[in-house]
């Protein structure tokens, strides 16, 4: 059995008024198949930093339309940018405070 770590992931949606329709329609089996691909993602691998980075780069590149998938790491009283995939990021934000 994998033990993972939670956290969190920020994902950036250019288009999320666009087409929302068909978006919804099809979002269901959109996220089964990203869920069996991060499933297929994680088996067997134990490193968090590794499982974190594959898993922003299937995000970010699972639809044409998110400008950055990114972790951020609770410490020491601030989010400390983790793995992430698109536009540069925050290095260090301030608990209260957004970007």
């Amino acid at each position: 059995m994998v033990t993972r770590q939670v956290a969190s992931v920020l994902i950036y949606r250019s288009d999320f008024f666009v087409g929302k329709r068909k978006y919804m329609e099809t979002k269901q089996t959109r996220y089964s198949l990203l869920n069996d691909q991060a499933q297929s993602l994680l088996d067997g691998e134990h490193d968090l930093i590794a499982n974190m980075s594959n898993l922003v780069s299937l995000i970010f590149n699972s639809d044409q339309n998110i400008n950055g998938t990114t972790y951020y790491r609770l410490k020491n009283g601030e989010l400390i940018l983790g793995p992430f995939q698109g536009k540069l990021a925050c290095v260090h934000i301030p608990l209260g405070r957004g970007v």
